[in-house]
């Protein structure tokens, strides 16, 4: 059994530990957003998490098994550009030797559930087509987040999904 926290300072290096083993390849806004989050009332941070077209870091949440290990992890932020219409999905990814055990269904519906309580009518978020990520598309479309858009990269496709939620 899992449960389901906002990261703290105790989570927040096992949170980022785990998001660099799932996504290898962060751009540096991506890098720098558990750091963001930590210090995201701070002023300065403010202004560069604006400069990056990020509104506001809304909450990051781990999942924690029994032992208190940090073995999944979710998020929601906005965009300058769509914040009143749409929440984004940041960080959702679950441990490697923890998958198959329902943790991503959890966080997934406890992430959706997160975004209906901001108001706002859309739930996005975008991905990526490495095999790797095949279960978690699966996941996405058992919960209604269609695919709206691809973009071609140099080595892989950038998966663009979408939940209307109100």
């Amino acid at each position: 059994m899992i449960k389901i926290v906002p990261i703290s300072h105790d989570t927040l290096v096992q949170a980022e530990r785990l998001v660099a083993q799932v996504f290898p390849f962060q751009n540096l806004a991506e890098r720098l957003s558990f750091t963001a989050f930590a210090k995201k009332d701070n002023r300065i941070v403010r202004a560069i998490t604006r400069l990056f077209g990020v509104k506001e870091l809304i909450n990051f949440w781990v999942a924690l098994n029994e032992t208190n290990r940090v073995v999944g992890t979710t998020g929601l932020y906005s965009y300058l550009r769509d914040c009143d219409e749409a929440v984004r999905l940041a960080w959702f990814c679950v441990a490697p030797n923890e998958r198959g055990q329902g943790i991503g269904k959890q966080l997934l519906a406890f992430s959706i559930e997160k975004a209906r309580k901001t108001g706002r009518p859309y739930l996005r978020l975008y991905t990526g087509d490495d095999p790797i990520e095949r279960e978690a598309q699966r996941l996405y479309e058992r919960f209604g987040l269609k695919e709206i858009r691809r973009e071609r990269k140099l080595f892989y496709s950038k998966i663009f999904r979408e939940l209307r939620l109100k």
